[in-house]
């Protein structure tokens, strides 16, 4: 079910992401809700997961779908979360 308002954004921010989690596996996981046009995991100087990542949609409607469906639920053993990406985060 979409979410009942659309995101002002096509980008979404997840957090808590396991350490063994890639980009790949984001962004695989995050395209059942819709086309995924970018995904990327942040990382430290040394290469390490911070945790988090950033998926970005074709459209902002896919990104309220994956915010409505994913937030809460568990990937790779830990419960992530999802929000609109207020920040247009940039990743390295």
């Amino acid at each position: 079910e979409a979410a009942a308002h659309d995101a002002a954004t096509n980008r979404v921010f997840v957090s808590n992401l396991s350490y063994k989690v890639d980009w790949g596996e984001l962004k695989d996981t995050f395209r059942q809700w819709g086309p995924v046009a970018f995904a990327n995991v942040a990382k430290e100087d040394n290469g390490r997961s911070r945790g988090w990542g950033i998926v970005e949609f074709h459209n902002p409607r896919d990104a309220a779908t994956a915010i409505a469906n994913a937030d809460g639920m568990y990937m790779d053993g830990r419960r992530i979360y999802v929000r609109e990406d207020e920040k247009a985060t940039e990743l390295a």
